[in-house]
């Protein structure tokens, strides 16, 4: 912070940066007019939105002077009186909404006053001011350095005003003391205050130079104060201070690592780019909890639902239900759900989602703030098409001018019955293909493989129940898809249970799983087998509990599996051969 950067009119340097999460302030300075849209700031790899862009005097914001004085006699008496005099000017000219904090350091560090801008510019701090003698004999400089820190990071939790610091002193102290003055760059760096110094005309090069360097690496500048001008420096680095720009940028979320992060900003019209560190320790509350915006159906069996905010845990399918409004009939789980983890949107795919209205609600997601507020909300759905009652309903409209409605009522019942005969019918049917497929015994007979016959490519995209314990639900459907024949053993059982995997699978506690077990332990999707870049893959899908695999826990990233291999979830321990 404090190396040069330009914009498209002239020079301007990025003199501080003021996280207090989602809100980034950044100020920088320049004789130029600068665009708001050629701005761009980041903190890490996240981008900002812009919120705002003024000279700082356009903001009617207060600033908070940290004057910090060297009371050695290393500074000339004459100089020394003219310093004083300047300063009580100086804080009698500051506006009602600034403050002032005077910290003097020599053989020890004192705080003389504290006041407001109301109280100095009545000459509340004139007398405390003109009354200081500079007859010591050491320099306690990075000391005060520390002690106007703490001041800081307490004022800072009661409000949020522009901080800055204005150090007059020699610079003997810095350019002798090299470790300390590495620990002071770090605390200004924590702090976030800039340093704008002020040294006599008498004070050697060593010591300027030091001086310098010490406060450009904060954000600030150095000031030689000539015999007689020291009140025309000091309103001068004060103007520029009121004309320096202030961009307001605001992050996604309150979110703070309570540490120092990298944060850049940029000028997009120049392509220039100054990056620092800013201290990531301060939130602003968040008391509102994120809500369904959109539920829209997208296909024959899928919902994408649009959050408020980023929110965690939405690819966990037990957090929707989808409930049915008009009628008595079930509620419906996503068996998947897809989300990225932290963001906007969700996929929930159905096992079925038949037309009719319904009410999605939606448990258990957060989102991604300090206070991590949970959401408790749901959304209309109308899934369009042909419902029973519809069915029933048109038949009756179509019947003959003076058909008796009893005979109507009858010519729609004939016509449910004729329905239901069909299911029981294709029910039995497929239970007979199924049969033919794995045996009566429960194995798989020769032969079968992961083919499957011309029964189960006319019957389309449909799920059978297998009827094997634990309970077993194969997805068969009429989709060229990469299949795995796919053999479980669990621990202690001499019987393998076989199914097919078709790109993917899903295994858990709830019945609407593809593979699905009688285990409490186990969550309603507990982890997902994929077929991937030729070889099968295992993601653990369960928030509440965890995945073993061969012991070892599996974290967010999908693993890829061996054929041997041992899966552990709930209390069921399964060897996978394929």
């Amino acid at each position: 912070m404090g190396d040069m950067i330009h914009t498209g009119d002239g020079a301007a340097r990025l003199e501080q940066v003021v996280l207090n999460m989602p809100e980034a302030r950044f100020y920088f300075s320049g004789e130029g007019e600068t665009a708001a849209e050629s701005l761009r700031a980041f903190i890490g790899e996240e981008e900002l939105s812009l919120v705002s862009m003024k000279r700082f005097s356009d903001t009617g914001e207060g600033v908070c002077y940290y004057v910090l004085l060297d009371i050695s006699a290393s500074i000339s008496e004459s100089e020394f009186t003219g310093i004083k005099e300047a300063l009580a000017d100086f804080s009698e000219g500051l506006a009602a909404q600034d403050r002032m904090v005077f910290i003097t350091f020599g053989e020890q560090v004192q705080t003389v006053l504290e006041e407001g801008g109301e109280a100095l510019q009545g000459g509340g701090g004139r007398e405390e001011i003109l009354g200081l003698q500079n007859t010591d004999q050491k320099t306690l400089l990075f000391e005060a350095v520390d002690r106007m820190a703490e001041m800081a990071d307490a004022d800072t939790a009661r409000d949020s005003m522009r901080r800055v610091a204005f150090v007059i002193t020699d610079g003997e102290d810095i350019a002798r003391g090299k470790a300390t003055r590495q620990e002071a760059e770090q605390t200004l760096k924590e702090s976030g205050i800039p340093v704008y110094g002020f040294t006599v005309s008498g004070a050697g090069k060593e010591a300027t130079d030091a001086f310098g360097e010490f406060s450009r690496a904060s954000g600030g500048t150095l000031t030689i104060l000539e015999p007689g001008e020291a009140a025309q420096g000091l309103a001068a680095v004060k103007d520029d201070l009121l004309s320096s720009w202030e961009a307001v940028f605001e992050a996604d979320s309150n979110r703070v690592t309570n540490g120092m992060v990298n944060v850049s900003l940029e000028f997009s019209d120049t392509g220039e780019k100054k990056q620092t560190e800013a201290m990531q320790n301060r939130w602003q509350a968040d008391g509102e909890a994120p809500v369904i915006l959109e539920a829209a159906v997208e296909g024959e069996k899928q919902l994408r639902v649009t959050f408020s905010e980023a929110v965690t845990g939405a690819q966990a399918a037990e957090h929707y239900e989808l409930v049915p409004i008009a009628s008595d009939g079930q509620s419906l789980i996503p068996v998947y759900a897809s989300a990225q983890e932290g963001g906007m949107e969700a996929v929930l795919t159905f096992d079925t989602l038949p037309a009719g209205e319904y009410e999605l609600r939606c448990v258990g997601l957060k989102d991604v703030s300090m206070e991590e507020n949970e959401m408790d909300s749901s959304v209309s759905v109308l899934v369009e098409g042909e419902t029973e009652e519809t069915a029933a309903e048109q038949v009756a409209s179509a019947a003959p001018p003076g058909f008796p409605a009893a005979a109507a009522a009858a010519g729609a019942l004939i016509v449910v019955l004729a329905v239901v005969l069909l299911l029981f019918r294709k029910k039995k049917a497929q239970k007979r293909d199924g049969d033919r497929r794995t045996g009566r015994d429960g194995a798989a007979p020769e032969g079968t493989g992961s083919s499957r016959d011309a029964a189960s490519e006319e019957a389309g995209a449909e799920t059978v129940g297998v009827g094997l314990q634990p309970n077993r639900r194969v997805k068969v459907e009429h989709r060229q898809l990469e299949e795995l024949t796919v053999h479980f053993q669990a621990k202690g059982q001499k019987e393998e249970i076989t199914v097919v995997v078709q790109k993917s699978m899903i295994v858990g506690r709830s019945a609407a799983c593809e593979l699905s077990f009688d285990d409490p332990a186990l969550s309603r999707q507990h982890f997902a087998l994929q077929i991937e870049n030729g070889g099968l893959w295992i993601r653990n899908l369960s928030q509440s509990g965890f995945t073993l695999l061969n012991g070892v826990k599996l974290q967010e990233k999908a693993v890829r599996l061996n054929s041997g291999d041992w899966i552990s979830a709930g209390q069921l321990q399964l060897r996978i051969r394929f």
